[in-house]
């Protein structure tokens, strides 16, 4: 793999693994293990073709935008506009589950009260992002090949310890194939890495291999993560159990949750500057004040957050995504391009319905 078929790996995967690996034990123990490895697989290979086909559209273009602009070209301004929104709406929504999770695996890490973790997780996120621009790019390196090294060894442990420990979580779980459906959001979430497309650079190799390599190692290590701490990470990330493992459940948890934070907060500074216009500083106090203000308002609730984010906002823009291919590029793969839209317009429907259901 040469220098920049890496750097390209290590964008997605630190942009994609993040706060939603921590939905998935307790979406794995909603579904069963059978119907989540099935949904995991199939969202996986999905959201690879969904990102090829983006960064198709993306290398055509002459000039750098965010999905918005690219909208723009391909589909007109009102789906511009229609672009914007989800972007946005998607962006904040991650940026509310890292500031959520990260403020409680630091409160857990350092026993403080509840508050004081969230503010020193903003703190540590507003700072760089303000002070180190562009250069955020490197950090994001150092961050998210220290996340792949920590959840390896968090692999291993979790092979070592909680199986022999804890028997009973590793036998297999009745399938509740009907609650399938409850896993769409949480894994859409945990896959998806739209917003970093337009950041992936051209290769001698190709980047189809680079996504592919991406899909399948997510795959991979959600899975085993799933299997291993189901029934030990529940709802909105509670950890039912204490000492060395909690601390390092945390601690990886704190380190996963941090590289997408920056990323996603240059992903929706682009977004203000470059398609909506908004200048650099107003742009960078939208970006970090949004996020807080909407926790202080109490939408601090991360399984909903996942689910809402994952299965409505992304779902929306794998449509869109999935139409500026189609238009681009007629004649190819038609067929497919219908049915994942109609996937993700079912997921819609179904976030909808799960969300105003008594």
């Amino acid at each position: 793999m040469c220098y920049m078929q890496l750097r390209n790996f290590l964008i997605i995967i630190g942009a994609a693994v993040g706060a939603g690996i921590f939905a998935l034990p307790p979406t794995l123990v909603n579904t069963g293990y059978v119907p989540f490895a099935l949904l995991l697989v199939g969202i996986a290979i999905a959201m690879g073709w969904v990102n090829y086909g983006y960064y198709q559209v993306v290398a055509r273009s002459t000039s750098r935008h965010q999905l918005p602009g690219y909208v723009l070209r391909t589909l007109g301004s009102r789906w511009s506009v229609v672009a914007s929104v989800l972007l946005l709406g998607s962006t904040v929504g991650a940026l509310l589950a890292y500031l959520s999770l990260g403020g409680q695996f630091i409160d857990n890490l350092i026993n403080t009260p509840s508050p004081l973790g969230t503010g020193i997780f903003f703190i540590a996120i507003a700072v760089p992002f303000l002070a180190m621009g562009r250069s955020l790019e490197l950090w994001d390196y150092v961050f998210s090949t220290l996340k792949i090294v920590l959840y390896v060894v968090l692999i291993i442990v979790g092979i070592a310890v909680i199986i022999p420990g804890n028997p009973s979580l590793a036998t297999s779980r009745e399938a509740y194939a009907p609650y399938i459906l409850y896993g769409f959001g949480p894994i859409l979430f945990s896959l998806t890495a739209f917003s970093i497309v337009p950041e992936l650079k051209r290769t001698p190799q190709g980047v189809s291999k680079t996504i592919a390599y991406a899909q399948i190692s997510m795959s991979v290590l959600y899975l085993l993560f799933a299997l291993l701490f189901a029934g030990v990470i529940l709802g909105d990330g509670f950890i039912t159990i204490n000492g060395w493992l909690r601390r390092l459940l945390d601690g990886v948890g704190l380190i996963s949750v941090y590289t997408p934070s920056l990323m996603f907060s240059w992903v929706g500074y682009d977004l203000f500057t470059k398609d909506l216009g908004f200048k650099p500083f107003h742009a960078k106090l939208m970006i970090i004040a949004i996020p807080l203000l909407l926790f202080v308002m109490g939408m601090s609730q991360f399984s909903l957050i996942i689910g809402v984010t994952g299965g409505i906002f992304l779902a929306a823009i794998g449509m869109l995504i999935m139409e500026m291919y189609h238009v681009v590029f007629p004649v190819k793969h038609a067929l497919a391009v219908r049915l994942l839209q109609s996937i993700f317009f079912f997921s819609i429907c179904l976030e909808l319905l799960l969300l105003f259901s008594p």
